[in-house]
């Protein structure tokens, strides 16, 4: 059962994902010489129609969220999704931030039949932590992936306080290294 897209990870789908190795520590620097202060997690799940992600930073402080829909998102504290179905092709690239808006672009090549404009978030804050919470829907990303394909794929995000650029992987000083990208395999 997909997650509903509130800002909570309270959905079975996040424990699943966790459980079967759908789990990602954001915590390297982009260079890959240290570790942030505040690692986050990412628990990544899908179904027929959609890859599912939540980013979560766990602090109570209050995060930079200034810029809206569509702008230079990535100055703010937020996270980013890299998608590439097909090594070599083009990829996608979401910025996100902890209020939920969204900056989307396809990289390295044409992918006019992708519809960037399906993809969707929502952003939620507890008492210990901010949450987003993204649905890439596989139309966005040029179709379904069968069971066994593997994406490259990029979790990243940036620390606004300190410009701190984190990611699970040395991206050599850039997220949008795509030979970088980490696998992921679909079930």
């Amino acid at each position: 059962k997909p997650p509903t897209l509130d800002g909570k990870l309270d959905d079975e789908a996040w424990a699943a994902a966790s459980a079967r190795g759908g789990k990602a520590v954001v915590a390297l620097s982009e260079n890959g010489d240290a570790l942030a202060a505040t690692p986050r997690v990412a628990y990544l799940c899908h179904d027929k129609d959609a890859l599912y992600v939540a980013f979560v930073i766990p602090t109570a402080k209050k995060l930079t969220a200034d810029e809206k829909e569509g702008g230079d998102v990535w100055n703010d504290d937020e996270h980013e999704l890299f998608w590439q179905p097909k090594k070599g092709g083009p990829y996608g690239h979401l910025c996100v931030n902890v209020a939920g808006a969204k900056f989307t672009e396809v990289k390295d090549g044409d992918a006019a039949e992708w519809k960037l404009d399906t993809i969707r978030a929502a952003a939620g804050k507890t008492a210990t932590a901010h949450v987003v919470e993204v649905a890439l829907p596989f139309a966005a990303a040029g179709g379904a992936p069968a069971p066994g394909t593997a994406w490259r794929v990029n979790l990243a995000g940036h620390e606004a306080e300190g410009g701190a650029w984190l990611s699970p992987a040395a991206t050599a000083g850039s997220f949008h290294a795509a030979a970088t990208f980490l696998a992921l395999t679909f079930e």
